[in-house]
């Protein structure tokens, strides 16, 4: 457990980083505090302590973090706030694993870009395994369960957005595999990256559609050849057809999670509007 020294210091930094937001204008330089204001996040603030890093393309680190705290969890989509001794900033991250993850190993997994904000900074020049930091998780965009079966799920990322989705797409592959009735009969992903190397995962996702065969991936490269052949791609923009195509493929009662830059994830909202998806069955994540 955090000792009440620490803890302290932490919700005085949130709270100087809160207010200071507050007076700030919206502007491109809005940090993660400032644009999750409004958001719902645990009261919980856990130790955790960085177990893996890797590198997963040319701009992203894989980082594996263990939290110990058994009360500490999260729902597949969320992020984490994340304070780091030594940067002011607080940092903000979706997950990229499954909560399953979480619960038989204690480990989560991030896919952090190299960006000059001081957090995702720190992740790339100073983490190291045996690093420590806190962490609380939070979000409004995560996969909602009930205890009926979800909708079939039409998930589509831009770039470094695939994070909260592949949370999703491997926690509903856990749920397949444990044969929980919750489990969504059909998850088609559609993923769009500039380069092959940014499609992050995608050997993951490879390994689960060749597993269970209510899944697919879709990729789409818009800077180069796809050069794997065994991926499903095109080098093309995600566009009305593939959609339409893909939610012939899923069948009836769809729920479409997005998440990527704020151009695609308008797009793509008006597609699937104008495909008859009502708005209630449209979940995204806009941060900057």
């Amino acid at each position: 457990m955090i000792c009440m020294a620490r803890l302290r210091i932490i919700a005085q930094r949130f709270r100087r980083e809160l207010f200071a937001n507050i007076r700030c204008k919206m502007t491109d330089s809005r940090d993660h505090i400032e644009v999750t204001a409004s958001h719902n996040r645990q009261d919980l603030i856990c130790p955790a302590v960085v177990t893996e890093v890797s590198q997963l393309s040319q701009t992203v680190r894989g980082i594996t973090i263990k939290v110990d705290n058994p009360q500490f969890y999260f729902k597949a989509g969320q992020w984490l706030d994340i304070f780091i001794p030594g940067v002011e900033e607080i940092g903000g991250f979706s997950i990229s694993s499954s909560p399953c993850k979480l619960g038989k190993l204690r480990e989560i997994d991030l896919a952090v870009k190299n960006a000059k904000k001081a957090p995702a900074h720190w992740f790339h020049t100073q983490c190291r395994v045996g690093s420590t930091l806190d962490v609380r998780a939070g979000g409004d965009f995560y996969l909602e369960t009930t205890h009926n079966r979800c909708d079939n799920l039409l998930l589509i990322g831009g770039g470094v957005g695939i994070n909260p989705l592949a949370s999703i797409l491997q926690y509903c592959a856990d749920l397949n595999r444990a044969g929980d009735p919750i489990a969504p009969q059909k998850v088609l992903l559609v993923y769009s990256a500039c380069k092959e190397d940014e499609l992050l995962f995608r050997d993951k996702f490879l390994s689960i559609s060749e597993e269970l065969p209510g899944v697919q991936c879709r990729y789409f490269i818009t800077r180069e050849t796809c050069r794997n052949t065994k991926l499903s791609s095109e080098n093309s923009r995600i566009k009305a057809n593939h959609i339409e195509d893909a939610l012939t493929w899923l069948g009836k009662d769809v729920t479409s999670y997005i998440c990527g830059p704020l151009a695609m994830i308008n797009d793509m909202v008006t597609i699937l509007e104008s495909l008859n998806i009502s708005k209630d069955k449209l979940k995204y994540e806009k941060w900057y």
